[in-house]
């Protein structure tokens, strides 16, 4: 697994389009960095906003319910006044024959739900019908009966936590009347359910809820019915504030609350955050899946056109390898070529004289058998030598583009065979280390690798004085094997652009071609790679190759 990221992080590096990829990956990051941000941030915006909102609300609200309160104060003082004018010496029974004749009692009124007439005998007038209140001393005990019959101001406001009539809850705006014969109150009767649809018929979607409390924290009324309220008037008196408003937390949500400044109760407003944050929320997930999502699409059709076009380079590049590969190849010809026609000519030269003074020794008679088939098996061992140096050639530069396994040592010994009059040339000394490593790989690849290696240390050394010696070396590490070429030149003086494509080796006759080729070589063709060990001192190069092409 190592070896298999190794060889693959090799070949990402090697290309230059690695940089594009990672300004890609860097700009997603920062893309979904800025969403997620931005977020955060719109989303603390949203519940600003949303207190602001509650705030203005709930201020809204409590004008509103002040207004109409205002109004139907008005308006049932306007009734009593009426009242008082024109049954100014009626009775009970009198006043209730008025009221019903002259119909000023009107039950679909949008001011109340009902009205009600009390004198202070106990008599009650409901709507249009007249009635004795049973058990009135207990009534006479009631706040709003004594805000409503024996109160000091005129008009008054209470609750009626069981009205008798309707069994439910009511609001009582009441104003008092008096004349010779009795006195009483007049009241506008307001079912306390139904008190928000009357002030607002429509309340924004984002409310949760909205409460009126009294001063006690007691709910008179709210917008959405509930069976209770589990803790809500101890929140509301724990955050009770000496002033007209103030925010208190129930449950999940917050309550602003303002005072009602014609009586003393409060209008308490809770908004829905979640609802709030979920709605605009989704929009923007929305908006940002959709954006996210061409983004993506971006990314995949400009890497499907840079692919594309990488290709077609890559291609060409590896065309152009091919030709330098050839070239390279061909510009080591030459020498080789020299070298071993040197390494010909002396077998050669020695057959010719030998069969000459065969055939001189034959003419004079002077040849015996024995001296005649020593001879041809001298010549016959010149020729063995010339064949096998001809057929190393060949095999060098028979191009093999297959796996085979072969003894390394062997395949190191022949290259050097081509290479030996070249060296004896200069009075370089080669040595070899003895080894037995077997290697299933590209032999042809391997030996042009090692030629590029060894050519290079010829090159650095032929001008050298003395100690002119290159060594091989060869180990098993893993699934590796590694190749050390060691020559004792004067060494490498710019190893950061030694492999460097189409760049001049720093060695005198070097190439630098062929040391790019040969690393990419070593890269795309043995699973391995090549590096410059050590610059000097010895100067050390590396060869590290796949032990094993076959396994994968």
């Amino acid at each position: 697994m190592r070896v298999k990221f190794r060889n693959l992080l090799s070949k990402f590096y090697q290309f230059e389009n690695a940089k594009i990829y990672a300004i890609l990956f860097l700009f997603t990051i920062m893309v979904t960095s800025s969403f997620i941000l931005s977020y955060f941030q719109i989303k603390n915006e949203i519940l600003n906003l949303g207190s602001s909102f509650r705030n203005s609300i709930s201020k809204e609200i409590s004008f509103s319910t002040n207004e109409w309160l205002s109004t139907r104060i008005k308006s049932i003082e306007n009734f009593a006044s009426f009242l008082e004018f024109f049954t100014n010496s009626y009775s009970e029974e009198e006043s209730f024959e008025f009221v019903k004749e002259s119909n000023i009692i009107d039950k679909d009124s949008p001011f109340f739900d009902h009205y009600q007439i009390i004198f202070e005998n106990g008599f009650l007038i409901f709507d249009n019908k007249f009635e004795k209140i049973e058990n009135l001393e207990s009534v006479m005990k009631t706040c709003w009966f004594q805000k409503s019959i024996c109160g000091n101001n005129s008009s008054s406001i209470s609750i009626v936590n069981h009205h008798d009539i309707l069994n439910t809850r009511t609001i009582h705006i009441c104003s008092t009347f008096e004349n010779s014969v009795t006195e009483g109150s007049v009241c506008g009767v307001i079912i306390a359910s139904e008190f928000f649809q009357k002030i607002r018929p429509k309340i924004h979607p984002f409310v949760d809820n909205a409460y009126l409390f009294d001063e006690d924290g007691e709910i008179i009324s709210s917008l959405i019915k509930k069976e209770n309220y589990p803790n809500l008037k101890q929140s509301f008196l724990n955050s009770k504030e000496e002033s007209k408003g103030w925010i208190f937390k129930y449950q999940d949500n917050f309550i602003e609350v303002v005072k009602i400044p014609l009586v003393n109760w409060y209008v308490g407003v809770s908004i829905d955050e979640k609802v709030i944050t979920d709605s605009t929320i989704q929009i923007l997930v929305k908006n940002g899946t959709v954006l996210t999502i061409l983004f993506l699409l971006l990314i995949i059709f400009s890497n499907y056109i840079h692919t594309f076009i990488h290709n077609k380079i890559l291609k060409k590049q590896k065309e152009y390898e091919f030709i330098l590969s050839h070239q390279l190849k061909m510009s080591e010809t030459g020498e080789l070529i020299a070298s071993i026609a040197h390494q010909l000519k002396q077998p050669l030269n020695s057959s010719l004289l030998l069969l000459s003074s065969t055939k001189d020794q034959k003419n004079s008679g002077d040849l015996s058998d024995e001296e005649l088939l020593e001879n041809l098996d001298l010549c016959i061992k010149s020729t063995l030598l010339m064949n096998e140096t001809v057929e190393s050639f060949r095999n060098f530069y028979e191009f093999k583009d297959d796996i085979s396994e072969f003894d390394l040592y062997t395949a190191i010994v022949n290259l050097t065979k081509l290479l030996q009059m070249d060296f004896a040339k200069y009075s370089i000394s080669l040595f070899i280390d003895k080894f037995n490593i077997k290697v299933v790989s590209n032999e042809s690849f391997l030996q042009q690798i090692l030629l590029v290696l060894l050519q290079n240390s010829k090159d650095a050394l032929r001008n050298k004085e003395r100690k002119k010696r290159i060594y091989i070396e060869a180990r098993v590490e893993g699934e590796f094997v590694e190749i050390y070429v060691k020559d004792t030149g004067h060494g490498v003086s710019n190893p950061s652009t030694l492999f460097t494509k189409y760049k001049k080796s720093t060695k005198k006759h070097g190439s630098g071609i062929g040391l790019y080729l040969s690393k990419v070589i070593a890269q795309d063709k043995l699973g391995g790679d090549i590096e410059l060990f050590q610059a000097k001192n010895p100067t050390i190069f590396k060869l590290t190759i796949k032990q094993n092409m076959e396994q994968k």
